[in-house]
C-alpha cells in the first residue's frame, strides 16, 4: 500500500489488536521467527509490519516502505525492470542470497532485525526452497514477516514453519479515513464505490484513484449502453487504455465487475445498492442476455492472463471484449 502519510495512517490502519500483540511479543523476545500475514491484496499487511518495526525503534518518518533505509530493516520485493518499465514477475533466488548475506552480518546494536518479504506469493520455486533453508534454522534475533495475498500459493513446508495471522479488511469508517487522508477532495460517492469495487482494499483503491477509475468505469458503461460495434468512442477508449499496464488491469477488473453485477441483477441477487452506478447496472441487465454475459466472463477468465504472459495485443483484446458482447444477439 503506497500511502502519502504513513504517520497519520498508523492511527487508522485498523487491526490494532494484532499490531499490539505482535509488538509486545517482539518487545518481550517471545515472537516466533517467522510470521505469515495473509489476506486480500492492498489491505495494509506490509504497512502493518512496517508500523511494528517503527514502533519498536521509536522511528518517526513519512517515508514509505520502498524509500526507508535502516540497518535493522530489510525489505524484499520484486525489482523494477527499467527496460520493460514494469516490475519483474518474481522475487529471484539472487535476492534471497543477498538477504542471507544481510542476515549473516553482525548486528551493530544487538537489536532485532526484521526481514519484510512482500510478497512470498511472488517467489519462484528456487527462491522458495532457498528461503525454506533459512527458516529451518532461523538466525537469532532475526524475524521474517512474510506477506501473502494468496496463502494457497505458498509451499506447505514454509507455511508449517510460520505462525499465521489473517489480516482483516478495514471497515468503511477506517477505509474512508485512509482514503481521505490521501485524497481529501474525493467525493463520498467515489469512496463508497471504491469500498465495494476493491473489497475494502485501501491500497487497490489508491491505485484506482491514481488511474482515474471513474472515467474508465463511465466509458465502459457508456460504450455498452451505446451498443454500437467499433464506434469511435470504443476505438479511442482502447487506444487510451492499452498503453499502461496498470490502467489496463483496472479496466479488466472494472469490466468484469460490471458484468458480474449485471448477472446478479438478472438473478435478483444484486447486493450493491450503495453503488453510484446501480441504475446503469439495472439498465444494462435488460440489454444483454444472461448467456451472452456468461460467455464474455468466460472469455475474460480464459484470456486475460494469456495476454500478459505472451505479451499479446491488449488493444485488440479490449475491442474484442466489447465486440463479443455488442454483436447482434
Amino acid at each position: 500500500m503506497n500511502l502519502k502519510n504513513q504517520n497519520i495512517i498508523n492511527e487508522y490502519l485498523g487491526n490494532k489488536e494484532l499490531i499490539n500483540n505482535l509488538f509486545n511479543q517482539l518487545k518481550k523476545n517471545t515472537l516466533q521467527n517467522s510470521i505469515l500475514l495473509f489476506g486480500n491484496r492492498g489491505i495494509g499487511k506490509a504497512t502493518l509490519a512496517y508500523i511494528i518495526f517503527k514502533k519498536f525503534f521509536n522511528i518517526e518518518t513519512e517515508k514509505n516502505i520502498h524509500e526507508f533505509l535502516h540497518p535493522n530493516f530489510h525489505y524484499l520485493s520484486r525489482i523494477f525492470d527499467s527496460s520493460k518499465n514494469d516490475f519483474k514477475k518474481n522475487i529471484s533466488i539472487d535476492q534471497i542470497r543477498l538477504c542471507n548475506d544481510y542476515i549473516k552480518l553482525t548486528s551493530l546494536n544487538d537489536q532485532p532485525r526484521i526481514i519484510l518479504v512482500d510478497s512470498i506469493d511472488e517467489f519462484n520455486l528456487n527462491a522458495s526452497n532457498s528461503l525454506l533453508k533459512i527458516l529451518e534454522e532461523p538466525p537469532k534475533n532475526v524475524y521474517f514477516f512474510l506477506i501473502s495475498h494468496q496463502i494457497n500459493l505458498i509451499l506447505p513446508t514454509i507455511k508449517s514453519r510460520c505462525i499465521k495471522y489473517n489480516v482483516k479488511e478495514p471497515d468503511f469508517s477506517t477505509f474512508n479515513k485512509i482514503i481521505r487522508i490521501n485524497y481529501p477532495e474525493i467525493s463520498q460517492l467515489e469512496v463508497k464505490d471504491l469500498f465495494y469495487l476493491t473489497s475494502a482494499s485501501p491500497g487497490n483503491a489508491i491505485n484506482f484513484i491514481n488511474y482515474n477509475f471513474t472515467n474508465i468505469k463511465d466509458e465502459i458503461i457508456s460504450i455498452l449502453l451505446n451498443k454500437k460495434l467499433l464506434n469511435n468512442d470504443l476505438i479511442n477508449f482502447s487506444n487510451n487504455i492499452y498503453k499502461n499496464n496498470d490502467q489496463y488491469m483496472i479496466f479488466i477488473y472494472l469490466f468484469k465487475f460490471i458484468l458480474l453485477n449485471i448477472i446478479k441483477c438478472q438473478n435478483n441477487i444484486y447486493d450493491y445498492n450503495e453503488l453510484s452506478f446501480k441504475n446503469e447496472i439495472i439498465e444494462l441487465s435488460q440489454c444483454f442476455s444472461h448467456d451472452r454475459i456468461d460467455d464474455i466472463v468466460d472469455y475474460l477468465d480464459e484470456n486475460e492472463n494469456l495476454i500478459n504472459i505472451y505479451n499479446l495485443d491488449k488493444k485488440i483484446f479490449i475491442i474484442n471484449c466489447f465486440s463479443k458482447l455488442l454483436k447482434k444477439q
